[in-house]
């Protein structure tokens, strides 16, 4: 089976060559079937020179394309659509994947499973602040499943899933879609929930899924992200995503003012648990108590967008 590996790239071409040469030099490289595609969106720096370098290195091995539209699904779309392998694999511009990562993504799919994610580990580039701690890994694209491997199964309790570390059947994705043009990042905007949403999709068609410890990758952590007002601007954005998951994969759920009821009592709830994890010292809860305020506000603000836009047109 052929792997199309798929990483949409903006303006980090200091990052992007130690994304592709981890692939390009893990051992399983020269007897795996693999293609790199590099989808260039709409950068302004050295991306294309970068990418085209490597290309004549690798033999075949990487490719170039360029999505002028900005965002992330759209990037990715434009990938999907000019590939053909059996399995579409998608990474993020600023990791490095583990020594058998392609074998782990191979093994998989090649067994039947639908789709496949693994563990994203933190390259930091700084120490974390006294604020922080694993609650919060989520704004940081962080997550660890363990070491065992986790069937997802459609009607599983928990899933996990990453857009930035992920492997997808190319029958799943020609049945349920690639990634919605509406979410997914943008430059200068909190813009998200393209791989959530995605898993619905795939859960609601009864795709399997599995979590592979092997699938491993080391994401880049920026001191810049390190800041409050970076979690609350992601918050925030979150929530605004989420209001349109919300809209198109509407819930059994009550709703009051257009929020879901158990939004509200969530709301009303993290004031007094904001108050006690403070006095008890616990930095990082009280942190997150505030930040589910923030995404409550985002997702309030999504609900009158999307409203307002419905009586404009």
């Amino acid at each position: 089976m052929h792997i199309d590996v798929i990483i949409a790239t903006h303006n980090r071409a200091a990052l992007l060559g130690r994304a592709i040469e981890s692939l390009l030099r893990a051992p399983a490289a020269a007897r795996l079937d693999f293609t790199i595609t590099v989808v260039d969106n709409a950068c302004g720096d050295e991306t294309a020179q970068l990418v085209h370098r490597l290309a004549a290195a690798a033999t075949g091995r990487v490719r170039y394309l360029r999505e002028p539209r900005l965002g992330k699904s759209l990037a990715v779309n434009r990938g999907i659509a000019a590939t053909a392998g059996e399995i579409i694999a998608l990474v993020d511009d600023d990791q490095v994947m583990a020594e058998d990562w392609l074998e782990a993504v191979h093994g998989a799919i090649a067994e039947g499973f639908d789709y496949v994610t693994g563990p994203v580990a933190g390259d930091w580039e700084a120490p974390s602040p006294r604020w922080y701690d694993g609650r919060l890994h989520g704004v940081l694209s962080l997550f660890d499943g363990g070491g065992e491997r986790l069937p997802l199964e459609p009607d599983g309790f928990r899933e996990i899933f990453s857009a930035g570390n992920a492997a997808i059947a190319r029958s799943a994705i020609d049945r349920v879609g690639g990634l919605h043009p509406a979410l997914g990042k943008i430059s200068g905007a909190f813009t998200m929930c393209e791989d959530g949403e995605l898993l619905l999709r795939l859960r609601r068609a009864g795709m399997r899924g599995v979590y592979e410890p092997r699938m491993a990758v080391r994401h880049r952590v920026p001191g810049e992200r390190l800041t409050r007002r970076y979690f609350r601007r992601w918050h925030l954005g979150y929530g605004r995503s989420m209001a349109l998951v919300d809209a198109l994969h509407p819930r059994p759920v009550a709703y009051w003012f257009g929020l879901p009821r158990y939004l509200i009592r969530t709301a009303i709830e993290a004031i007094p648990r904001m108050a006690i994890a403070a006095a008890r010292g616990d930095r990082p809860g009280s942190f997150l108590y505030e930040l589910q305020l923030w995404f409550i506000l985002g997702f309030l603000c999504g609900r009158l967008r999307l409203f307002v836009k419905s009586h404009v047109h």
